[in-house]
């Protein structure tokens, strides 16, 4: 863990940033630390997390304030209860890494929540969630987003099962937004990525789901 850090909450105010182990530097073979803190971001103040290669979180997020959340490499692993964090999420690259071309936010669990924030997926930044859709039934995993918008260079992904299905249920914070990213399946091994399409309105009083298949359409919830 970050030990430096203490076990209490961290609280940004006034443009912080907080720069975690080996942000800058290869990453562990194993792991660059757990920070289990949770992070409240109060409305009307802002903050930025710059992420090594391999961390876990398994913290709550908390506030109405706008976090900046830049990812690294391909094993950033959120497992934290983000229900109450009911700002701005701006998802971006730690281009201090090595690593800074792109990056993994790898959404751990059914915690992970946007259901009532406001999403932006910056350039590079691929969004999958990393764990199994139900095994009967829909086969499918609804992931709510308050508000969408993103870079057209960011990535809204599926899962990790092949057969299963992620719905990405957008408009719950009865606003208006544009998502300017693609959207693709995310599978392992060759074949197609799926639906490569930008530019998606979402209007206020509306809400549109995605399933992460080929060609998979938005549609009304």
């Amino acid at each position: 863990g970050f030990r430096a850090i203490g076990t209490g909450p961290i609280t940004f105010e006034n443009g912080s940033t907080l720069n975690l182990n080996r942000y800058n530097v290869t990453t562990n073979s194993n792991s660059d630390g757990t920070l289990a803190n949770t992070i409240v971001v109060a409305e009307g103040q802002s903050g930025t997390i710059n992420l090594g290669g391999r961390v876990t979180m398994p913290g709550a997020v908390t506030g109405a304030g706008t976090l900046n959340y830049n990812v690294a490499y391909v094993r950033d692993d959120i497992t934290g209860n983000w229900t109450g964090f009911t700002g701005t999420v701006n998802l971006g690259v730690n281009r201090a890494s090595p690593y800074g071309t792109d990056g993994d936010f790898r959404m751990g669990n059914g915690n992970v929540s946007f259901a009532n924030a406001k999403l932006y997926v910056g350039a590079d930044v691929e969004v999958q969630q990393n764990y199994a859709p139900p095994s009967s039934g829909s086969l499918e995993t609804v992931q709510l987003v308050g508000e969408l918008s993103g870079d057209p260079l960011g990535n809204l992904s599926g899962n990790t099962v092949a057969g299963r299905f992620t719905n990405w249920t957008v408009g719950g914070l009865n606003t208006n937004s544009t998502y300017d990213g693609p959207r693709r399946r995310w599978r392992r091994g060759a074949g197609p990525r799926g639906e490569q399409r930008a530019g998606d309105y979402f209007p206020a009083g509306r809400r549109f789901r995605l399933r992460d298949e080929p060609h998979g359409p938005f549609r009304r919830a």
